[in-house]
């Protein structure tokens, strides 16, 4: 779930640590609000059920 978008961010932050090739993100819901916030990340893959 993506509600602020504050665990996530640290979640992605912290894998990017080991710079994978790509990163790819799937919830269930999320408010739109938190998506927005996640516009920071342009290179991760969201996917919302």
């Amino acid at each position: 779930m993506v509600a602020t978008s504050g665990s996530i961010s640290l979640a992605i932050d912290s894998i990017k640590e080991g710079n994978p090739r790509k990163i790819k993100s799937l919830h269930i819901i999320a408010s739109p609000e938190g998506l927005k916030k996640l516009d920071k990340y342009p290179d991760v893959e969201f996917f919302v059920g």
